[in-house]
């Protein structure tokens, strides 16, 4: 486990664009932009391994309890694993309030994979996710845990 730098961001990025098979294994981001390296730990944090098999990334929102949000990108579901080890690592670390995820309702894989971390999802916001394997809009499953 390591902190992603921005040439991994860019590295990993650009390979999950150009790869289909990646697909079944990116969680959704609701709120989408540019991947840039976090300065430090006030805004969250960029988490892969030295192979770059995965990226861990965890937004912070800090009101009067600090909450993550989390987005998990993996190159299979063995490192997805390797992931999910990092995510325990930083809530032992930071011990967040809650945490939020969101899954695409067409990605059973990740959403299998969210609900046994997190629970049962809260609700499902219609149309606020682009499924790039068949160019329309589709629904996501939103998830939060009270930790």
């Amino acid at each position: 486990m390591k902190n992603a730098t921005q040439t991994d961001l860019d590295a990993f990025m650009q390979w999950a664009f150009t790869e289909p098979s990646i697909y079944p294994y990116l969680s959704h981001s609701k709120y989408i932009a540019e991947r840039k390296e976090y300065r430090g730990d006030w805004e969250g944090a960029h988490i892969t391994d030295n192979t770059l098999s995965y990226l861990l990334s965890v937004s912070f929102t800090r009101t009067t309890f600090l909450e993550f949000t989390i987005a998990l990108y993996s190159k299979s579901p063995v490192a997805a694993g390797r992931g999910i080890l990092a995510l325990k690592e930083m809530v032992k670390r930071y011990r967040p309030f809650a945490i939020d995820s969101s899954v695409a309702i067409s990605n059973k894989k990740s959403f299998d994979i969210t609900k046994k971390i997190l629970g049962d999802p809260w609700g499902i916001e219609p149309l606020a996710h682009w499924n790039m394997l068949t160019g329309e809009m589709e629904d996501i499953y939103r998830f939060r845990k009270i930790l």
